[in-house]
């Protein structure tokens, strides 16, 4: 479900703490704000999988889950 700003922040925070400390995180999101605390994002468009570093088109990436 939907969190509100500041919760979904919290968890956000929560999961790049255990991640630092280690542990793998996977997450599934439409949303770009989260997308961005990923350290690169796995597009699936049309079937076809592409990895995207942070110093790649990540931007762009996150601006078309916008769309």
């Amino acid at each position: 479900g939907n969190l509100d700003t500041e919760t979904g922040d919290s968890v956000m925070e929560l999961l790049e703490d255990l991640n630092e400390n280690g542990k793998t995180i996977i997450m599934v999101t439409h949303d770009p704000h989260d997308a961005k605390y990923a350290e690169y994002i796995v597009d699936i468009t049309d079937g076809v999988t592409s990895r995207k570093e942070k110093e790649d088109d990540y931007e762009m990436t996150a601006r078309r889950m916008e769309d």
